[in-house]
C-alpha cells in the first residue's frame, strides 16, 4: 500500500468539530477482537459430550461467522437443551456464553445478560474449568464494552487472561491481552496500552501469520494515530492490511482500511481518506456496523470539501442503514456523528434540504431513548447535549438550556469531566444569547476550570476526550476572556477581571502547548514581573471575533487593557498583508503603511506609561496569527520598534528564572551544515557563521560529517557549555511531527531534540542549556500555526532561551548578525534581549537594512 505522506508538507491538525471525537470513539470500538466464538483450542472439544452435539456447535459457529445469528441462535439452544438433560453444566455455561455473544450482535442486551448470568452461576459449581471460565469471562467483556462500560471490561477480560494462563492456552491469553490494549486506549491509558501491544507483537513476530496479529499490529497503529505519531500510525497500519490481505480475511482488511481512513482525515489528506473508506465498504458490504462508520465519515469528508450533492446522496442510505443497526454503544456513537454532520449541512446549505434539521433532531432523540435502553448514561448524556444544540439551532432556547442542564446534571453524576466542560461552555453561550451576562461568566469559568482540571487527558490520547483545540479549547478560553473584559460605555474597567482575563490567556497559550506535544507540558510557578526584570513590560493581545484587545503588564502595577473594534477577518487579512510585505518586491510605502496601523493597535495606547515607568524590553505573548508578524518591524512613523526597546516573545510568565549570562563563562556547543544534505540546498555561508563565532567566544564545532544526531546527543551531554548554536536547516510546525532540525545523517524532531537535551535540563544538573540558537531554521510554508513549532522547540529543548528566526534568511547577513549578536553578549549585564536588539540594529544601519534581514530573528523565554 503506497502511503500517503507528501514530503514536508503537513498541515494542522487542529481544525475539527468535536465529533472527531465521535468517529475515533467507534473506529476503536471494532478493534476489540470479538471474533468468532471459539472453545480456544483442539483440548477443548474433549469437553463435548458426544458428537451429535458437538456438530451442532460447530454448525452454530459457521453460521456465526457467516454473520446468520438467529440460525446460529436455533442450533446452540438446541445444544443446550441437549446439556441440560445430561446434566453437563461446564458445557451449559459455554454455550450460553455463545448465545450472549450472538445477542449483543443482535441488540438484545436483556436476554445476553440473563443468558450470561446463567453462565456464571453454572460455573460456580464448575471451579476446576478454567478454560471455559476464561470464555466466559471474555463474553462478559465483551457485553460490558458494547454497554460503554469499559472499566468493567477491562476488569473481565484481567480475569479472563489470569483463566487461560491457568488452562495453559496462550492464545487465549493473547486474544485477552488484545482486548484490555483496546480498551485501555478507549479509557485513556494509551501508554500502558502500548506496553501491551509491543510486547505483544514481539511475541507474535515469531509465530505464523494470524488474526491476532493483524488486529495487535492495527491497535498499535491506532494508538500511534491518537498520540499524533502519524509516520509510525500509518507504518502499523499498513502492514496490518497487508498481512489482512495475505490471510484473505475481509472484515480484518476493512477495519484496517477504515483506520487508515481515519488516520489520512486527521492529516488533511481527504481524497486519500475518502479512498480509504469507499474500499473499507467494498471490502464488506455486508457487514453493517463498520458500513455505516465508513459512510459517516464519507458524508463529513464530502460536506468538509463542499461537494453537497455527494453529501446528500448518502443520507437516505445512512438512514436505511441506521434503522437496521442492532442497539451498542458503537451504533449510537454512528448515530451521533451523522447526526452532527446532517447539522454541519444544513447550517452550510439550508437550501439544499429544509428537513435536515429536523431529520437531525429526530435522530438524536431517538440516540438518547436507545441510550437509556442500553444504560450507557454517558452516551446519554452526549446524545442530550447534542440535542440541547439543535434546539438551540431552532431558537428554542428554553428548551436548548433544560436540555444543556439536563446533560450538565448527568456528566457531574458519572464524574465526565469532558462531558461537563463542553455542557458548561454550550450553557454559557445560551445565556449569552438570552443576554444574561453574569450567567454566561458563571458558566464559561466553570468550562474552563474543568478543561484545566483535565488537561492531560484531554491532550493525551482518550478517544472518549478527542478535544479539537481549534474548536473545543480554543473558544472556551477566548469567550471567557471576551467577557471578562466586555465593559458596558458606563461601566468601570474592573482590575480583578482584567488580571482574571491574563491568567485566562496564559492558560490558553500553555493549554496550546499541551495540544501540540500531545502531553501535558512542565509548567513552573509564574513570576512577578518586577522580580523577572523590573525594566520590562508584558503585552498581550487577544484577538476577539468582533475586537482586538490588548492587556498591558508593567512593574509593579495593575493590569490595564485597551481595544480596538476590529473583525476577526478584517484584522486577520490585515496581519496576513504584513507577512506579505516583507518581500523585497512589496513597496516600502505600502509596508510601512501596514506596520504602523498595527502600532497604532498595539503599542501607541501604551506609549506614555511605558515612558513613565522607563520600560527597556517589551515581552510580548502573542495571539494566534499575531505570531506571524514580526514586532521589531513595527513603525511608529518615524521609527522601528526595535529601535526603541528590546523585544522578546513567550508563551506565559512561567518561565525557568536564570540571570544573564557571564562574559567569563561565554562558550558555546556549535553545530551546522554547509553542505547539502537530504534534499536540502547547501548553506555555504555557515561555515564563516561557525569560525566567526569561535573568534568570539569559546566553542566546540560539529561541522557537516561530524554534525550527526549521536555525536550532537554526545557532545551536550560531555560539553557542559551554556549556549547550544545550530547552524542548519529546520522548519517549525503546527505539527509536532513536522517540527525538525536536520543533521547529516537524520532529522531530529522536536520531541527527538528533548531527549538529547533533557539530562541538562535536569534539576541536578548544574550547567543547563540557557540558550539554544537556531540560525537557519524557518517556519513552515503555508501553515498559519507554524509558530507553533518554534515555541515548541523552545520549550521542549529544555533550555531557558531559544534565539529562532521566522523565515529563511541570508547566509552573508546571518553571519554578520550571529557575530553582532555574540560580541553583545559578552558585554557585561548585557541580556540576550538587548543583546538581540543591538544586533538588529547594527543590520538595519548596514546595507541590510530592509526588514526580511533583521526582522525574523526573536528571542523566545526568558530574555535576561
Amino acid at each position: 500500500m503506497v502511503g500517503f505522506w507528501s514530503g514536508n508538507h503537513l498541515y494542522s491538525r487542529y481544525k475539527r468539530r468535536w465529533v472527531r471525537f465521535l468517529a475515533i470513539a467507534v473506529a476503536v470500538a471494532l478493534l476489540v477482537a470479538t471474533g468468532v466464538p471459539a472453545v480456544g483450542t483442539e483440548q477443548s472439544r474433549a469437553f463435548l459430550a458426544t458428537a451429535e452435539t458437538t456438530d451442532l456447535i460447530d454448525k452454530g459457529r459457521q453460521l456465526y461467522r457467516q454473520q446468520e445469528y438467529e440460525q446460529a441462535i436455533a442450533l446452540w439452544q438446541e445444544a443446550l437443551d441437549r446439556f441440560e438433560l445430561r446434566g453437563e453444566t461446564a458445557q451449559q455455561a459455554l454455550t450460553l456464553s455463545y448465545l450472549a455473544l450472538t445477542d449483543r450482535h443482535l441488540g438484545n442486551w436483556e436476554s445476553a445478560q440473563t443468558h450470561l448470568n446463567r453462565a456464571l452461576k453454572l460455573l460456580e459449581r464448575s471451579p476446576s474449568e478454567v478454560r471455559i471460565i476464561a470464555q466466559v469471562l471474555n463474553t462478559q467483556g465483551q457485553l460490558y464494552h458494547g454497554q460503554g462500560q469499559f472499566k468493567a471490561a477491562l476488569s473481565a477480560w484481567e480475569k479472563a487472561e489470569q483463566a487461560y494462563q491457568q488452562a495453559g492456552d496462550a492464545e487465549g491469553v493473547t486474544g485477552s491481552q488484545l482486548n484490555q490494549a483496546s480498551v485501555l486506549q478507549q479509557l485513556g491509558l494509551n501508554e500502558r496500552s502500548q506496553e501491551f501491544l509491543n510486547a505483544l507483537i514481539e511475541r507474535l513476530e515469531s509465530q505464523p501469520h494470524s488474526l491476532l496479529k493483524v488486529q495487535a499490529l492495527r491497535t498499535l497503529g491506532v494508538s500511534f494515530h491518537l498520540a499524533a505519531q502519524w509516520r509510525k500510525a500509518q507504518e502499523l497500519l499498513e502492514e496490518s492490511l497487508t498481512l489482512s490481505q495475505t490471510l484473505n480475511t475481509p472484515l480484518e482488511m476493512a477495519q484496517s482500511l477504515l483506520s487508515l481512513g481515519n488516520l489520512a482525515k486527521d492529516c488533511h489528506h481527504r481524497e486519500v481518506a475518502l479512498d480509504y473508506y469507499q474500499q473499507a465498504i467494498a471490502t464488506t458490504p455486508d457487514h453493517l456496523l463498520l458500513n455505516v462508520q465508513a459512510t459517516a465519515n464519507l458524508l463529513r469528508l464530502h460536506i468538509e470539501q463542499q461537494a453537497f450533492t455527494d453529501a446528500l446522496e448518502l443520507i437516505a442510505p445512512l438512514k436505511a442503514d441506521l434503522n437496521q443497526l442492532p442497539l451498542s454503544h458503537s451504533s449510537i456513537y454512528a448515530h451521533l456523528n451523522i447526526a452532527e454532520s446532517l447539522l454541519r449541512l444544513f447550517k452550510l446549505q439550508p437550501q439544499l434540504d429544509p428537513t435536515l434539521l429536523e431529520t437531525a433532531t429526530q435522530l438524536t432523540e431517538l440516540t438518547r431513548q436507545q441510550s437509556i435502553t442500553l444504560k450507557d448514561t454517558r452516551a446519554q448524556g452526549w446524545a442530550t447535549l447534542q440535542l440541547g444544540k439543535f434546539y438551540a439551532e431552532n431558537e428554542q432556547l428554553e428548551t436548548a438550556l433544560e436540555l444543556t442542564q439536563e446533560a450538565l446534571f448527568m456528566a457531574q453524576k458519572i464524574g465526565a469531566a469532558d462531558l461537563q466542560a463542553r455542557a458548561n461552555w454550550q450553557q454559557g453561550q445560551l445565556f449569552i444569547k438570552q443576554e444574561d451576562r453574569d450567567s454566561a461568566l458563571v458558566a464559561y469559568r466553570s468550562a474552563v476550570d474543568t478543561l484545566e482540571s483535565i488537561r492531560g487527558d484531554v491532550v493525551t490520547t482518550n478517544p472518549q476526550m478527542q478535544f479539537s483545540f481549534s474548536d473545543d479549547i480554543d473558544p472556551v478560553y477566548r469567550g471567557l476572556i471576551g467577557l471578562l473584559l466586555q465593559t458596558d460605555k458606563d461601566s468601570q474597567k474592573d482590575p480583578a477581571r482584567v488580571q482574571e482575563a491574563r491568567e485566562i490567556l496564559e492558560a490558553l497559550q500553555l493549554a496550546e502547548l499541551d495540544h501540540f506535544f500531545r502531553e501535558a507540558c512542565r509548567a513552573n510557578r509564574p513570576k512577578p514581573i518586577d522580580k523577572i526584570d523590573p525594566k520590562a513590560a508584558v503585552i498581550y493581545p487577544i484577538i476577539l471575533p468582533d475586537r482586538l484587545e490588548v492587556i498591558l503588564t508593567l512593574p509593579g502595577q495593575n493590569q490595564q487593557h485597551y481595544s480596538t473594534p476590529i473583525p476577526q477577518p478584517e484584522l486577520e487579512a490585515h496581519l496576513y498583508q504584513m507577512r506579505q510585505s516583507l518581500h523585497p518586491a512589496y513597496s516600502n510605502q505600502e509596508r510601512l503603511k501596514l506596520y504602523q496601523q498595527a502600532y497604532h493597535w498595539l503599542i501607541e495606547p501604551a506609549e506614555s506609561a511605558l515612558k513613565n515607568h522607563q520600560i527597556e524590553t517589551l515581552v510580548f505573548v502573542l495571539d494566534s496569527q499575531l505570531q506571524n508578524v514580526p514586532m521589531a518591524a513595527l513603525y511608529n512613523g518615524e521609527r522601528y520598534l526595535i529601535e526603541d526597546y528590546a523585544i522578546a516573545l513567550t508563551k506565559s510568565l512561567q518561565l525557568i528564572q536564570s540571570p544573564p549570562l557571564e562574559p567569563e563563562k561565554l562558550q558555546a556547543l556549535t553545530a551546522g551544515l554547509s553542505e547539502a544534505r537530504q534534499g536540502f540546498r547547501p548553506l555555504p555561508g555557515v561555515a564563516s557563521e561557525v569560525e566567526q563565532i569561535s573568534h568570539e567566544i569559546q566553542t566546540r564545532v560539529l561541522l557537516d560529517r561530524q554534525f550527526t544526531a549521536e555525536e550532537l546527543k554526545k557532545a551536550i551531554q560531555e560539553t557542559p557549555f551554556p549556549i547550544v548554536h545550530l547552524a542548519t536547516h529546520g522548519q517549525f510546525s503546527s505539527d509536532a511531527e513536522e517540527t525538525f532540525i536536520l543533521t547529516w545523517d537524520s532529522q531530529i524532531n522536536v520531541r527527538e531534540l528533548d531527549d538529547l537535551v533533557r539530562l541538562r535540563s535536569s534539576p541536578t544538573w548544574q550547567n543547563p542549556i540557557e540558550l539554544l540558537v537556531l540560525s537557519a531554521c524557518k517556519t513552515a510554508q503555508g501553515d498559519e500555526r507554524a509558530i507553533l513549532g518554534l515555541a515548541g522547540v523552545a520549550l521542549r529543548s529544555g533550555a531557558r532561551s531559544t534565539l529562532a528566526t521566522l523565515w529563511a534568511v541570508r547566509d552573508q547577513s546571518t553571519a554578520q548578525f550571529m557575530v553582532d549578536f555574540y560580541q553583545h553578549l559578552n558585554q557585561p549585564g548585557m541580556s540576550k534581549a538587548k543583546a538581540l536588539q543591538q544586533a538588529q540594529i547594527n543590520l538595519l544601519h548596514s546595507q541590510y537594512h530592509h526588514p526580511i534581514y533583521w526582522a525574523p530573528f526573536v528571542m523566545i523565554g526568558n530574555w535576561l
